[in-house]
């Protein structure tokens, strides 16, 4: 391959060499002065998790150097993962630190890492020239450098290593280098720092007491602290999801905590899906991401009412904390027949029901129910599925539905299984009613057409809108 050739020769040093001449000078008489320009070199080229996040949206290409199963867990949003180990070798690495000391550890991932180099940073030189668009090194000087962000779980070896060798070994103008000043436990950190304010703070800001006027001015304004949070609520199959992707279309804030996490929340939310559920720290992570790009005060961020979990993610105890304490809530109404229409669109149409086993996984999620719904009415939902009536399925489960939304909408939730959810009960904003209605079209004589199987969603982002602004000027306490 054309990076393989460059790799060594015009482009990149041999970072094995490179490898064995830091190994050389950290044993040497001069340990102290390769140390201290060892650090000033990483220092002068971290950048702290605020600046990646404006960093990012500016072409930077960063870079998890970590093991695959640490990345799988969680990373930085946008990040590709290039490990220098694989997981059974970082965790030959970690026993040994535990077991026999770091330098004996730096040792052995040094002899780990060594036979692999040369393919690491042939990758890392992959990407400089796709980025550029080029495709020979003749042409490298027609372009800006590429900028590379590196980092590994705390911002220490495993970065650094990478950021001394390409420091050297690159060719000056194809590539910069920089680290995460932390790591990606830095980024966790700044990640639920954007939501878990002291309990006294959320009271007071949400109770309409003195309210906390945020700032706006750069990414990871708290979510907490000024922040005009406006959950959309309402029953199943009244269009909460629509209304969001319509409030987003309009030029409004939106976290879409269902997108994120790629199920829509209840036993059927695997529909409609096309890939796997992140993890919990992930999801954290893509949301937390989304909120630090956000203005934080004047404008409103719409939130979807959820519970603790979506699917087998689970919500931050700190973002939940922050949407039970959110100011206002607005519950949607809709009529039993615009409900089951859009029910069977979203979850029974044409192009769900041809998604390979979706009538034996729709019949393995209703018989999740039976401790809820009862064997007999379980066994009854399912002969209404095999039959086709996707409509008369949509009824039966409403009422169990109904009145599990209503608890959870409710100013209290009731005490189960210690969860997320506790000690984050109470519901302290206020709860507004919004009506949503199917379109209504204009027919020859002038005679009004009522469709009820269509959601007007430009009347109901409407009026939702015009209830947050009358919200606004009546609670007016600087919230």
């Amino acid at each position: 391959m054309e990076e393989d050739a460059l790799l060594g020769s015009k482009c990149v040093q041999s970072p094995v060499s490179n490898l064995n001449e830091a190994h050389t000078q950290s044993r040497g008489t001069d340990t102290s002065s390769f140390a201290i320009r060892l650090t000033n070199e990483v220092e002068a080229a971290s950048l702290a998790v605020e600046e990646l996040v404006c960093t990012m949206n500016v072409g930077c290409f960063l870079v998890d150097v970590r093991a695959p199963g640490e990345y799988a867990k969680g990373h930085i949003p946008g990040a590709a993962n290039i490990p220098l180990f694989g997981n059974d070798e970082r965790a030959k690495v970690t026993s040994a630190s535990s077991k026999q000391g770091r330098t004996s550890a730096s040792g052995m991932a040094r002899k780990l890492v060594r036979c692999k180099l040369n393919r690491f940073f042939s990758t890392i030189l992959k990407v400089a020239l796709s980025r550029r668009g080029l495709y020979n090194a003749e042409r490298q000087s027609s372009a800006l450098p590429v900028k590379f962000v590196f980092y590994c779980w705390s911002g220490g070896m495993r970065s650094s290593a990478v950021l001394w060798l390409l420091k050297r070994g690159a060719l000056p103008g194809l590539l910069t280098c920089g680290i995460v000043r932390g790591g990606y436990r830095s980024f966790r950190q700044f990640a639920l720092s954007l939501w878990h304010p002291p309990i006294d703070t959320l009271t007071n800001a949400y109770s309409g007491h003195e309210g906390i006027r945020g700032k706006s001015d750069g990414p990871g304004m708290p979510l907490w602290e000024g922040s005009r949070v406006c959950i959309i609520g309402g029953r199943t199959g009244v269009g909460k999801t629509r209304v969001l992707s319509a409030l987003l279309r309009a030029g409004e804030q939106i976290i879409d905590l269902e997108r994120i996490a790629r199920h829509s929340g209840s036993v059927f939310g695997w529909v409609g899906q096309s890939s796997m559920q992140p993890s919990s720290e992930h999801f954290t992570n893509l949301v937390a991401y989304k909120v630090a790009g956000m203005q934080a005060f004047p404008k409103w961020i719409f939130v979807e009412d959820e519970g603790p979990h979506v699917g087998k993610c689970s919500l931050d105890p700190g973002l939940f904390q922050c949407m039970r304490y959110a100011p206002l809530v607005i519950n949607i109404l809709a009529s039993k027949c615009l409900r089951l229409r859009m029910l069977v669109d979203d979850y029974a149409s044409g192009e769900r029901r041809a998604q390979s086993q979706w009538s034996s996984t729709m019949l393995h999620s209703i018989g999740k129910l039976q401790k809820h719904l009862g064997e007999e009415h379980t066994n009854a939902l399912k002969c209404k599925l095999d039959a086709g009536h996707y409509e008369a399925v949509a009824e039966g489960l409403l009422e169990y539905y109904d009145e599990s939304y209503d608890t959870h909408l409710g100013e209290h939730r009731p005490k189960r299984k210690e969860t997320c959810a506790d000690g984050h009960k109470e519901r302290v904003g206020k709860i507004l009613q919004v009506h949503a209605y199917g379109i209504v079209n204009k027919c020859k004589g002038h005679h009004e057409n009522f469709n009820p199987d269509l959601l007007d969603v430009d009347r109901l982002i409407q009026d939702i809108l015009i209830a947050v602004d009358t919200f606004k000027h009546k609670e007016g306490n600087g919230i």
